[in-house]
């Protein structure tokens, strides 16, 4: 009997540990700072679900959704084909987008994807592959069909200190301009 009390308490416990406001998608648990969504109608968008960072290391599952977010199907589990910590999501159509990540050991801070988020490229925008730089905010602009990423970039002669850029892409992340 107190073997089966014991169980059941543990139950219990865990079943209200899953009402703190916490939502688990593919067995990684997240709050409201873990996830990136980008819509790009009123029922069709993407997110990405992210845990913890560590070492370098954080788990990255891309997801879509076809209700407005109501639910979330796992695409992908892209922990390995986008390096860094993610900042930011945005995507233009059902098959283009991009993540925006943190300098954290891979130079590459845009991935793109135009197959709906099966497969990502990274890139380095910027004259100077070796400077540290951290994404800031990634938009898309349909009426320009444009892509704006900010960036801080760490400068060159005091190094404790930041510059901002602005890059604006016209052609879905194939090239892009300093503004």
């Amino acid at each position: 009997m107190k073997k089966a009390l014991s169980i059941l308490l543990t139950l219990v416990l865990i079943m209200l540990s899953g009402c703190s406001g916490r939502t688990s998608y593919s067995g990684i648990e997240y709050s409201d700072e873990n996830y990136f969504d980008s819509m790009i109608s009123d029922t069709v968008g993407f997110r990405l679900v992210t845990g913890s960072p560590a070492a370098t290391q954080m788990s990255k599952v891309w997801q879509k959704t076809q209700d407005g977010g109501k639910t979330w199907t796992d695409v992908k589990d892209i922990s390995t084909d986008v390096k860094n910590y993610p900042v930011d999501v945005v995507c233009w159509s059902e098959t283009e987008g991009l993540i925006l990540t943190d300098y954290h050991s891979v130079r590459e801070y845009i991935y793109l994807t135009s197959d709906g988020g099966n497969t990502w490229t990274g890139i380095y925008v910027g004259e100077d592959a070796d400077i540290y730089t951290n994404g800031v905010s990634a938009e898309y602009d349909a009426d320009k069909d444009m892509i704006t990423v900010k960036v801080a970039v760490k400068d060159e002669e005091d190094k404790d200190d930041y510059a901002q850029r602005t890059y604006v892409s016209y052609d879905h992340g194939v090239s892009w301009k300093l503004k």
